[in-house]
């Protein structure tokens, strides 16, 4: 006997069985709305099967499927990567995670990937800021200090909190790599206490990226990715969504006759 299943039946299949994956996984609330899941006793042993998201403010989660996880979803039901994404994102809503802002995966089996030291990298990371900053000049203005390189604004420092420009985001951004933008910002920020100095005590010096001399370049947006509800036409502008009821259609009556 053959069991026809339509596509809506087939994605519905797919987030309930990445459901029950989640379901059969220890979940774990971090620090700053960040949360994971990862096989029971496995911890981040077994990342590759496992989940991790981090909080983007103003945006929602964005969350990295492990690679393996994602394919014994994909692969068991034959979908696309977007049907996967799809997927997985009922499962999360399921489990009350409905601010999300995007489901990704990577594979990174077969590459390698050199190791730096902390401390190295450290250095590296010091280095390119002092070139951005070298020959500095400051103007105070009220309780704030403008530093100037070559006539452009580069930040605008507080005593406790100050604003860096988007140049120095986007130089670290394009040449080395950071778990998420929260370690970066924590970098930059340790690096202008240091150079510039600012309130010592129980408070971490905090720092914010955004246009200061109007030369940047802008951040990248995210492209925003449609609703789980929305009809496979408007998703796919190739997608012949008649033809596809057709078919449907002529299946259903096939099954009907076969019942007479």
């Amino acid at each position: 006997m053959k069991i026809i299943i339509k596509e809506q039946q087939l994605e519905g299949l797919a987030s309930r069985f990445a459901l029950e994956k989640l379901n059969g996984m220890d979940f774990k609330l971090k620090k700053y709305n960040e949360f994971s899941f990862f096989p029971k006793g496995e911890g981040r042993k077994d990342a590759d099967h496992g989940i991790e998201a981090d909080w983007v403010k103003g945006e929602g989660y964005s969350i990295l499927v492990g690679n393996s996880l994602w394919r014994s979803v994909r692969d068991l039901f034959g979908l696309t990567d977007d049907q996967t994404q799809t997927a997985f994102i009922k499962a999360f809503i399921e489990k009350g995670i409905r601010k999300i802002s995007e489901v990704t995966t990577i594979d990174f089996a077969g590459v390698e990937f050199p190791v730096i030291e902390e401390q190295v990298s450290n250095e590296i990371l010091s280095s390119m800021l002092e070139d951005m900053f070298k020959g500095y000049e400051i103007k105070f203005e009220s309780d704030l200090r403008d530093v100037y390189v070559d006539g452009k604004l580069m930040a605008k420092l507080g005593p406790t909190t100050g604003i860096v420009s988007l140049d120095a985001y986007n130089e670290l951004k394009d040449n080395l790599f950071f778990s998420s933008d929260k370690d970066l910002k924590k970098e930059v920020s340790n690096w202008i206490a240091d150079k510039f100095g600012g309130k010592g005590g129980v408070f971490k010096y905090g720092v914010s990226f955004k246009k200061l001399h109007g030369q940047e370049r802008d951040l990248p947006k995210k492209p925003k990715k449609p609703h789980p509800a929305t009809r496979q036409d408007k998703i796919e502008p190739g997608f012949n969504l008649d033809a596809f009821k057709e078919r449907t259609s002529n299946i259903e009556t096939r099954l009907k006759i076969k019942k007479i």
